[in-house]
């Protein structure tokens, strides 16, 4: 599925997705957001689908109706965005959503966490693959974003060349916005002579890789040290010490997550604290982002937190599906975990992080 605002980005990523070769191949969905903010919202999206009738494409638009918080309003239209687009791909049988980011996408948030106080995560802003943010509409959703490496005038560029044309949203110049904030800063500082995108978007990249990698590291580091019985997890502590403490971080970050049901991960220093605690023998009792981890002979129990767990997730088992999206384990591997008695010792160990971020395109998007 493609998510087309009518902007030039995501035009752009229509017209290269139709010329393809997996448009041949592959059914795809295009889904336009009517955020409800601006009378030339409707016409922005009549406007998408005009262009996908010329490409022979179905479309659909999705209308947010609000409520509109009169604080933090893009970050509140970005929330139901993403749950209007998830919604509208498992309704159309979707695992994937493509979106349209670019280079210059990438070095402006990059620049906004810088600006935030971000920590070293914070920089990896945008990944080129990774979960749908929200739960539970999302779960199991894949986003994937194939134009991270161009700039914005490149694809500009191709659209001229192709005589098509794009909408432009007067939000862009909204300079109560940080993200227009950003990309004002990074224009005059190319007015300046310093082009500050590439460096910028390349920091993002290769942080984001790394984090992804992280990811992916736990999640092979669960099928040596994680047994499920009932709702209960138990984690193994000698095979959990194994890892480095990175890969232990995100490990315990996605074992909350997805069995406490939550919309996000624990922060970063409570999880590092726990695993302190599990990694010198002095844990007792304590909780992580609505779990209980209680001692348990030599290893560690895991249970959802009483009282801090949804009504609709309680007493509810751990989420394998959205484990495994989110630690992008190979499916037929999963299985190990629920079956405590499965033997782990061949195979591989939790891998290293790369030094260079993957490459994606459409090969990423086996259903869109």
């Amino acid at each position: 599925m493609l998510a087309v605002s009518g902007g030039s980005d995501s035009v752009a990523l229509l017209r290269l997705w139709a010329q393809s070769a997996f448009a041949a191949k592959t059914q795809a969905h295009v889904v336009s957001i009517d955020h409800g903010l601006r009378p030339e919202g409707k016409a922005e999206c009549a406007f998408v689908a005009d262009i996908c009738e010329d490409l022979g494409l179905p479309h659909l638009t999705k209308i947010w109706s609000g409520p509109y918080p009169q604080t933090g309003l893009q970050a509140a239209a970005r929330q139901a965005r993403h749950r209007l687009l998830a919604q509208a791909a498992q309704n159309i049988g979707a695992h994937s959503i493509l979106l349209a980011h670019t280079q210059d996408d990438q070095a402006e948030t990059v620049w906004m966490r810088s600006q935030a106080g971000s920590g070293l995560y914070g920089f990896g802003a945008i990944a080129p693959l990774a979960p749908s943010p929200i739960f539970p509409e999302g779960r199991g959703l894949q986003l994937v974003r194939p134009l991270l490496g161009l700039r914005r005038e490149a694809l500009r560029q191709y659209l001229r060349s192709h005589h098509q044309n794009w909408r432009d949203d007067p939000s862009n110049h909204d300079l109560r916005f940080r993200r227009i904030q950003a990309r004002q800063a990074l224009a005059q500082a190319a007015d300046k002579g310093r082009d500050l995108v590439p460096a910028l978007a390349t920091l993002g990249d290769r942080i984001a890789a790394w984090d992804r990698a992280g990811w992916q590291a736990a999640g092979r580091l669960a099928l040596r040290c994680v047994t499920s019985e009932g709702t209960a997890l138990t984690l193994h502590t000698t095979a959990y010490l194994s890892a480095p403490p990175p890969v232990r971080h995100k490990l315990l970050q996605a074992l909350s997550l997805c069995l406490a049901h939550r919309h996000r991960a624990a922060p970063w220093p409570r999880v590092a604290g726990l695993d302190c605690q599990i990694a010198q023998g002095q844990l007792s009792i304590a909780t992580l982002g609505g779990c209980q981890f209680k001692r348990q002979g030599p290893n560690t129990l895991i249970t959802q937190e009483t009282g801090r767990v949804s009504t609709q997730y309680r007493d509810q088992p751990f989420d394998a599906v959205r484990f495994q999206t989110r630690t992008e384990l190979p499916k037929g591997l999963l299985e190990t975990i629920m079956d405590p008695e499965q033997h782990r010792k061949d195979l591989p160990g939790p891998g290293h992080l790369p030094h260079k971020p993957p490459s994606v395109s459409f090969e990423n998007t086996d259903e869109v």
